[in-house]
């Protein structure tokens, strides 16, 4: 059994159980991560299921998720992040919640508040006949780029570029308030992936 077909029925149970509560409670949660990004159809294989939500959704889904709990949650964090952080296993998989999440590296940080715009943008998928809900790659460019995993930006670049969806982070970065070098450092990544397609394109048209 490869790794997605073991983690689709965790992300269908997990969505089944904590969605009509945190629904009734107009607490927002999605999929985040490499689960998030394979969901939505970028070519990469996931070892584990995240969730994002807020610091009272990651109490609420602490509760709904009690039986498989290994880590209750609790504000924690590194030297990376800080978020209200659980640990649970279901089925052999890890599922990790993370509520009101913040990141740090170098000189840029990012934190999701109950007023960021990636809850208003979410993708709402089915997964074995079950709604779910998963962050827009363009809000995972920023998230990646801010934790410096580089070769994972430029995967989900490429990936926008061909779908030509590299416009649609700005948002994000306005959102965020990335600016300065870090704004300057990601737009030229974005630029960097343009450049590359359009040097592809030209190429395969010598060809015709």
């Amino acid at each position: 059994m490869t790794e997605p077909e073991r983690l689709l029925p965790v992300v269908r149970g997990v969505a089944e159980t904590i969605t009509p509560l945190l629904l009734l409670e107009n607490v927002p949660w999605a999929v985040v991560g490499s689960t998030s990004s394979f969901l939505n159809g970028v070519p990469l294989e996931p070892h584990d299921v995240d969730i994002l939500t807020t610091a009272r959704g990651a109490r609420l889904i602490d509760s709904m998720l009690e039986p498989w709990v290994d880590q209750p949650v609790t504000y924690s964090g590194n030297q990376l992040y800080t978020s209200h952080f659980g640990v649970y296993e279901v089925d052999g998989v890890v599922v990790e919640v993370m509520g009101d999440l913040a990141i740090h590296c170098r000189d840029v940080s990012l934190q999701v508040t109950p007023q960021s715009l990636v809850w208003r943008r979410l993708l709402q998928l089915l997964v074995l006949d079950q709604r779910v809900y998963t962050v827009p790659v363009p809000w995972q460019v920023v998230g990646t780029f801010v934790e410096e995993r580089l070769d994972r930006t430029r995967l989900l670049l490429r990936w926008l570029e061909r779908r030509g969806e590299l416009d649609e982070i700005k948002d994000f970065m306005d959102d965020h308030g990335l600016k300065g070098p870090p704004r300057r450092r990601l737009e030229l990544m974005i630029q960097e992936v343009r450049s590359a397609s359009e040097i592809a394109l030209g190429l395969k048209g010598t060809f015709w």
